[in-house]
């Protein structure tokens, strides 16, 4: 009804949602809620900048770390490795019921990421940035030091 199929798909469970996140230009995830997001760090390593409702464990923890995670904002807030929502009511609405302020801001945080270029491309780098933080190195030499086992890195133990 809206005109959006050239632009918009609207996906069931996805074997490969790399070949769907491969040709997008952005990534949106408007959740409720959500545990710790390998989605948004998927899309993050597929180069796609992001757009995440600001929902309570997993979101700002990824694209504002240095922030208040007990924190939620309550505006477009351009964080810095993706921008952040408020997180929309999850009423279901029908078409001709007004848009509530936390779905506006949605679109207009997706409209800015679409229309701005230098800003989609700044936060393609930030992806690759924060990528960083989740390297096999990384993540592993904090389960052994949390552990307390001696260990330099995964390389040295690879034959």
């Amino acid at each position: 009804e809206l005109g959006l199929g050239d632009s918009v798909l609207l996906l069931d469970f996805q074997e490969n949602p790399f070949a769907y996140m491969g040709k997008s230009d952005i990534f949106v995830m408007p959740s409720l809620f959500e545990g710790f997001s390998n989605v948004l760090l998927e899309a993050m390593a597929c180069g796609l900048p992001v757009v995440s409702a600001d929902c309570v464990s997993g979101p700002r923890e990824l694209l504002a770390p240095e922030s208040d995670y007990m924190c939620s904002t309550e505006e477009v807030e351009f964080a810095p490795y993706g921008v952040l929502v408020p997180v929309c009511s999850g009423k279901v609405k029908l078409m001709d019921e007004p848009l509530q302020r936390s779905e506006e801001l949605l679109a207009e945080a997706m409209e800015t990421m679409v229309s701005d270029e230098r800003l989609r491309t700044d936060y393609i780098v930030k992806s690759a940035e924060r990528l960083e933080f989740f390297t096999d190195d990384r993540i592993v030499g904090q389960w052994v030091r949390a552990l307390g086992i001696p260990w330099t890195s995964m390389s040295d133990s690879r034959p």
